[in-house]
């Protein structure tokens, strides 16, 4: 009867196209038990997170982006993944010096406006908000001050985990955009390189956690919004080469285009529809990889 039982359950994972771990796969990951199981089809997971179950799925670096608009993928642009390839090259070994310097001294907003690389069309009462508040995208549930909190909420926390002290935007700044202090610069220097040759001489370690992600739809096209835990480990997956990483979806929902005049902030009327298509749009086509070498940061 067991091995009748263990069958059936091959037959239903093969099906289903969870994938399952025995010593290491593409992605370099070790066998790890007490995990979610984890899907080939990003689909298929999402189908099994909106009935209540938590799974991981193999997430399309190529695809995923950031609220800034910059790319993880190979035909866009991220500081991160960047400064990782200069790593490996030798080119720098430290903080200062290297690339990710060079963003934090060019790319300085001094609005939410101006956070959202490329995009002309934000709110006006953008320009009104610290940078930082330019996570508050049109699908987000909340206002301004919600944002505000928790991202010096996440500041603090991450800071004292990583360095033992509380560092504050106001003194430090915030990991997306510059300025930030040079202990900030360190900080975040150290933690990719840690996170990249931790995974090229081990592999990926999802016990140590997935990345989170949201799911943007528009018409057959999705892009991977990369939001929450895990920039470092996309970062240091892409600069590796591999294909995809695993993750897992910040909320069982996916963020459709067509839905557009029911997001939040736009019934709100804090983003107009048109602005929301406009913004949404330009997370799937914007060339980041056009503006780091046109602002210098890439040749």
């Amino acid at each position: 009867m067991k091995k009748l039982i263990k069958e059936c359950i091959k037959k239903i994972v093969y099906k289903t196209g969870i994938t399952t771990y025995r010593n290491s796969n593409k992605n370099g990951e070790k066998r790890q038990k007490n995990l979610p199981p984890i899907f080939d089809e990003p689909f298929a997971a999402l189908a099994y997170e909106q009935v209540g179950r938590r799974v991981a799925f193999k997430c399309p670096i190529d695809l995923t982006i950031k609220l800034n608009a910059l790319s993880y993928g190979s035909d866009g642009w991220h500081p991160f993944v960047e400064t990782l390839k200069e790593y490996e090259r030798g080119k720098t070994t430290t903080y200062v010096g290297s690339l990710l310097e060079t963003f934090y001294m060019k790319h300085q907003p001094t609005n939410a406006s101006e956070s959202i690389i490329g995009f002309q069309q934000a709110p006006d009462s953008f320009k009104n908000h610290l940078p930082h508040i330019y996570r508050l995208s049109p699908w987000r549930p909340g206002n301004a001050e919600d944002v505000d909190k928790s991202i010096r909420r996440f500041t603090k926390k991450d800071s004292i985990k990583y360095t033992g002290r509380e560092m504050t935007l106001e003194s430090d700044g915030f990991q997306y955009h510059g300025p930030v202090s040079l202990d900030k610069g360190r900080l975040e220097y150290f933690r990719l390189i840690k996170t990249f040759e931790s995974i090229k001489h081990k592999g990926y370690n999802r016990a140590l956690g997935h990345a989170h992600f949201l799911t943007l739809r528009r018409g057959n096209e999705i892009r991977y919004l990369a939001i929450g835990n895990g920039n470092h480990r996309i970062a240091a997956m892409a600069a590796l080469g591999y294909d995809t990483i695993p993750a897992i979806f910040q909320r069982p929902s996916i963020i459709d285009l067509d839905m557009a005049e029911y997001w939040p902030q736009v019934q709100k009327k804090v983003w107009s529809q048109n602005q929301a298509i406009a913004y949404f749009n330009h997370l799937f086509y914007f060339e980041s990889g056009d503006w780091a070498r046109k602002s210098g940061m890439s040749f």
